[in-house]
């Protein structure tokens, strides 16, 4: 195949315009929805008891192109139950990591109040 080199800039530009147009094409995020009003948020969420999840100020499923985006509750909960993973991980990664120092040996295992009677465990209680 022949390339013509003196025009290469025209057909790059070109093959990135077709290929964001095919992107557009398979997905929606090119697409703008309208935004919500606080103020009907309020207003609804005081009107109407509220299902799964209750942390949010109005069901998730009810703001403009969710539905279309194919994103479902089930991906709420996974993310939520993913966030505390990390969360617990993290924590745990802490612990291992202060376990580790050389200065944390007294602090590894329980103290026998028998083998240290001289502490007063009554200001540790």
């Amino acid at each position: 195949p022949k390339m013509d080199y003196s025009n290469i800039s025209t057909i790059i530009k070109n093959q990135k315009q077709f290929l964001i147009e095919q992107v557009k094409r398979l997905s929606i995020n090119h697409i703008r929805f309208e935004g919500l009003d606080v103020n009907d948020i309020v207003k609804e969420s005081k009107k109407k008891p509220r299902e799964e999840p209750k942390d949010t100020l109005i069901p998730i499923q009810d703001i403009r192109g969710i539905d279309v985006s194919g994103w479902t509750l089930d991906d709420y909960h996974e993310l939520k139950k993913a966030k505390e993973r990390s969360f617990n991980l993290q924590c745990q990664n802490i612990i291992d990591m202060l376990r580790r120092q050389k200065n944390s040996w007294p602090f590894l295992e329980p103290v026998n109040k028998d083998d240290v009677p001289a502490v007063s465990y009554t200001h540790l209680t």
